[in-house]
């Protein structure tokens, strides 16, 4: 069974706000994951989907240490 969490698990694991995540949801190139309604106000995330997308993001070109750290399961 998949994962559903919750607006702020979502701020806390991408690193944004509740606003940014808003606003990611209107920017259809960012393709921020749509959340899954769970009841009149309340929505979630597919935890998996979160994660691919955060997977997805590009990495920093000029990164000082970039390289030296491994990365994480």
């Amino acid at each position: 069974m998949r994962r559903i969490i919750g607006i702020k698990e979502v701020c806390e694991v991408t690193g944004r706000s509740r606003s940014s995540v808003d606003r990611y949801l209107q920017t259809p190139t960012l393709q921020f994951p749509c959340p899954v309604r769970l009841g009149h106000r309340d929505r979630g995330w597919y935890e998996d989907e979160i994660k691919r997308w955060l997977d997805t993001r590009p990495r920093v070109d000029n990164c000082s240490h970039a390289g030296s750290i491994p990365p994480t399961t």
